[in-house]
């Protein structure tokens, strides 16, 4: 080492020359080295490569010994020191060597492993991208099938609709069919209306339906069937109450004094069992003519009864306060005015107790003016 070469190359004290024989190398000297400085020369000659036991130089001669034997034990201490710290420097530097072979070795298994995680991702990466791609297609095909959904769905409620148009005249004939007992329920009659005319509405909307025309026909029917069972309802009704007080009237024809209201209870009674199908009439006249073509004629027909039964009686009557108002013009005019306001007033609320007011109303203008 080093450390070694730089001791070695050091001055060493000047060795006397000294006779050495074959047999004791050392023994003329005896008295010059002692035992343990002449080992130590034979293993420095040892070291060195010199023939065992023999020094030679140009003289023959060996080197005076030093002044002091001490610095020779020194040499090989400093000799022994120096490759003891040089043994251990070596067995660090393998300890090191080691570490840095056993980083290296798990750097290169890390670095194995890197590889074969990072080829992991890359296979990841493709399948990811294949899902997204078969994602993609998925979904289109689902929205296609979404879009197909909502087509079908569509024509199915067509059909649905078209269905129910064909089912429902039967239905409504067959609410029609309870007759006069609709009266009592005028919302299931007024349901079956207006189921009526919304079937009629989409037929007429869709002309180019096979059977458009045979629908219209059966629904115009049906209408017919309800306006016949709303005037006919009415209209005997209305004879009824008129028969009723007529037989009134024959029972107290030997009274001389009779109740005005004998007119009119009887009409007001039945009125509230009439009154929501006119409604009904009154509400659809704008929808189709025939509705108010019938409420017309109902109207007209109250009047014509109302002035058939009361016309003669009230002309007898005024013509009685003409006679008893003693020649007086004045009181005759007067009373006969105050019993035709008062008839009036009797009749349009009687009227109302049937009827929906509304402009113009014919009926009730032609039933007042001729009272």
């Amino acid at each position: 080492c080093s450390s070694c070469e730089s001791f070695v190359e050091q001055p060493y004290p000047p060795m006397l020359p000294v006779s050495l024989t074959a047999d004791d190398p050392f023994a003329g000297n005896a008295s010059l080295l002692s035992a343990r400085q002449t080992a130590l020369l034979q293993d420095l000659s040892g070291a060195l490569g010199l023939p065992e036991g023999v020094v030679e130089d140009e003289t023959a001669t060996v080197a005076a010994p030093v002044q002091s034997g001490s610095e020779y034990e020194a040499f090989f201490q400093h000799l022994q020191a120096q490759s003891q710290k040089c043994g251990a420097e070596q067995s660090r530097w393998h300890r090191g060597l080691l570490w840095l072979r056993n980083l290296h070795g798990s750097c290169v298994q890390a670095s194995d492993e890197l590889a074969e995680l990072l080829v992991g991702l890359k296979s990841i990466e493709v399948q990811h991208q294949d899902i997204e791609r078969k994602s993609a297609g998925l979904r289109r095909r689902c929205e296609e099938g979404m879009r197909e959904r909502d087509q079908k769905t569509t024509f199915a409620d067509e059909i649905s609709q078209r269905l129910e148009v064909l089912g429902s005249s039967t239905q409504i004939a067959q609410v029609l069919d309870r007759g006069e007992a609709l009266l009592a329920a005028p919302s299931e009659l007024s349901g079956a209306l207006d189921r009526l005319e919304a079937a009629a509405a989409y037929t007429e909307s869709r002309y180019d339906f096979s059977d458009a025309k045979s629908c219209m026909s059966t629904f115009e029917h049906l209408r017919n069937r309800a306006c016949i069972l709303l005037r006919s309802a009415l209209q005997r009704g209305l004879e009824g109450a008129e028969s009723q007080v007529q037989e009134l009237l024959w029972q107290l024809q030997e009274e001389s004094f009779v109740d005005t209201q004998i007119f009119y209870t009887t009409f007001h009674v039945i009125a509230p069992s009439f009154r929501p199908a006119m409604a009904l009439l009154h509400r659809r006249a704008h929808v189709h003519k025939q509705y108010a073509a019938v409420l017309e004629e109902l109207e007209d027909f109250l009047a014509s009864l109302r002035i058939r039964l009361l016309g003669d009686i009230i002309e007898a009557h005024l013509r009685a306060l003409l006679q008893q108002g003693g020649g007086r013009l004045s009181d005759a005019v007067r009373q006969t005015g105050n019993y035709l306001l008062d008839s009036c007033s009797r009749e349009q609320r009687c009227f109302e107790a049937f009827f929906e007011l509304r402009q113009p109303q014919q009926a009730l203008e032609k039933l007042l003016s001729h009272f």
